[in-house]
């Protein structure tokens, strides 16, 4: 008996159960539309404060969760597709095209967030320098302090107190 599933507005005609994979597109996106929310809402508290390392982690957190997630999509997409291609289907007609088409989406958007991801990492690792930074000025600062205490201060209090 030939099922119908329909993939945001496209219908997929697959001989068998497609209860599992209705289930799993269901759940997968629910979950990418709630992080994809969570994602911009970090995005606009990061045009204020870019360099915020609490928002920068959560960012990192979201995106690797969204990828992961965009990943299932993917794979449940493909075994729809090999479904189909298992059963013989005409891959000239319109909704193996929009199946096709889909899957490309889908697998444009990984690649979006994996160079979001990698900018990320940038930014982090440009962050981490300048933290480095800071902290070596820092304790240049306090090695030159500690010298001119011991170089100069005690002189001359040596010399006041004589």
């Amino acid at each position: 008996m030939a099922s119908s599933k329909k993939v945001r507005g496209l219908l997929v005609e697959i001989g068998g159960d497609t209860s599992k994979l209705q289930t799993a597109l269901k759940e997968v996106d629910k979950t990418t539309n709630s992080l994809s929310k969570e994602l911009r809402g970090i995005n606009t508290l990061l045009k204020f404060d870019p360099s915020n390392t609490t928002l920068l982690n959560q960012k990192a957190e979201v995106l690797s969760e969204t990828l992961k997630e965009t990943e299932n999509r993917l794979d449940a997409l493909q075994q729809a597709q090999k479904k189909l291609d298992d059963a013989g289907v005409d891959k000239h007609s319109a909704e193996y095209r929009d199946l096709q088409r889909e899957i490309e989406s889908t697998t444009q958007k990984i690649s979006n967030l994996k160079n979001e991801t990698s900018n990320l990492i940038k930014v982090g690792t440009g962050l981490e320098k300048v933290g480095s930074t800071i902290y070596n000025v820092g304790t240049t600062i306090d090695n030159v302090g500690s010298k001119l205490t011991t170089g100069l201060t005690l002189p001359i209090i040596a010399l006041g107190g004589y």
